[in-house]
């Protein structure tokens, strides 16, 4: 469906002024940093003489129905196309344009956070993708999915209209696919082969790395691909919420795993349920996350030795060890709450993925500390369950 023309080169900036004007949509590439941007005048003609010119088959309106037709486009690399759409975003003189310019604004806005993953394509190709996206990140992405005008995936794919049908890329996917085209441009400097001492994941050109794909799966795994893990830790052997933790009296805590879907943060299971695929939740993160969740309790484990009787356990399902005199937990985790906004439900147990209640009875301390890394739990008197995160942040915690 597109055939080069003429050799590519750079824009100047009357050029991206025209550019701005035209209308524009996004092909992906592999790896995801050779993705270009078409632009078209809306008489089908190249704005531009000169530079990458290629012909297109877009799909377009004809009444109540939809047809196809071909056009002569101006092709630039995503990174070259930014100023465009950028500028495309504040003259809003096309829509498709429009929105591509917002994409790329979202996608600096997320390189400027650091989100940023290094990995693998299906190709064993190097490349930097968007990453780890918070539940926010992805209500914006699926947002402006939504927002897709027609024009702005109407480059229809590869064997269309062979039963009548005329099928586009899908926008969600295809949003995804500029994010990652963006954030694979913009480390790869002209220095940044010499400053790292390797091509890989620097360099422009594709580097094929057949031999990282399990250190790419490790990274991707709790981040951007797979589950995030928390812990519910539940205190034990109670029988009242303000009954004093005595010398023969002693509680014991219990770490339960849960597995967080990454694409939908509502989906949270026991790591038990996941196991047997027990429960709604259990099944629909499937048997791939058992896999992820190992690895990110590898990770745990690396950091609080109490959990590792989890990696050698058929089932993950629980770690649980006794308290000391003075009524801390003997694991020492490392963290602490002291922080402000304490939960308290008593002692038992609750369903997984329930947050506890405010308690009437729990004072905050809104001079304390914010939780860190390194300090022990102090006594739970009265007892309440404590929660931790293990995943994007790899010692969130909250109570």
């Amino acid at each position: 469906m597109r055939s080069p023309v003429t050799p590519p080169s750079a824009v100047t900036p009357s050029d991206v002024s025209l550019l701005a004007r035209c209308q524009a949509v996004f092909l992906p590439g592999d790896p995801a940093r050779t993705g270009r941007v078409a632009f078209w005048l809306p008489d089908g003609e190249a704005p531009l003489a000169h530079g990458a010119v290629e012909r297109l088959t877009v799909a377009v309106p004809a009444g109540a129905d939809v047809t196809t037709t071909t056009v002569r486009a101006t092709l630039l690399p995503v990174r070259e196309a930014l100023p465009v759409l950028t500028r495309a975003r504040a003259a809003r003189a096309d829509e498709a344009a429009a929105f591509w310019g917002t994409v790329a604004v979202l996608a600096l806005q997320l390189a400027a956070r650091g989100k940023l993953l290094p990995g693998l394509t299906d190709t064993d190709h190097d490349a930097w993708r968007v990453g780890p996206l918070t539940a926010d990140d992805l209500g914006r992405v699926r947002e402006l999915a939504a927002a897709m005008p027609p024009a702005a995936h109407a480059v229809p794919l590869p064997g269309a209209d062979r039963d009548g049908t005329l099928p586009l890329p899908e926008p969600e996917r295809l949003v995804r696919s500029f994010l990652d085209a963006v954030a694979d441009g913009l480390p790869r400097s002209p220095a940044a082969a010499l400053a790292t001492g390797s091509r890989a994941f620097a360099a422009p050109e594709p580097q094929r790395l057949p031999g990282r794909r399990a250190w790419a799966a490790e990274v991707a795994a709790g981040h951007d691909t797979g589950v995030r893990l928390s812990l519910r830790i539940e205190v034990l052997g109670l029988t009242g919420a303000d009954e004093p933790v005595g010398e023969d009296v002693r509680p014991r805590f219990r770490a339960v795993p849960q597995l967080h879907s990454l694409t939908d943060p509502a989906l949270v299971a026991d790591a038990a349920d996941v196991w047997s695929e027990a429960g709604a939740a259990g099944r629909a993160l499937g048997r791939g996350a058992r896999m992820n969740a190992l690895l990110a309790l590898r990770r745990a484990a690396h950091a609080w030795p109490a959990l590792s009787p989890l990696l050698s356990a058929a089932v993950p399902d629980a770690a649980s060890w006794p308290t000391t005199r003075s009524g801390s937990c003997s694991g020492r985790p490392p963290w602490h709450w002291t922080a402000p906004g304490w939960r308290s439900t008593g002692p038992g147990t609750s369903s997984a993925g329930s947050r506890p209640a405010p308690s009437s009875d729990r004072r905050t301390t809104p001079s304390a500390p914010a939780p860190t890394a390194g300090r022990a739990c102090p006594p739970c008197s009265p007892p309440r369950r404590c929660w931790a995160s293990v995943g994007t942040s790899p010692w969130a915690t909250w109570s």
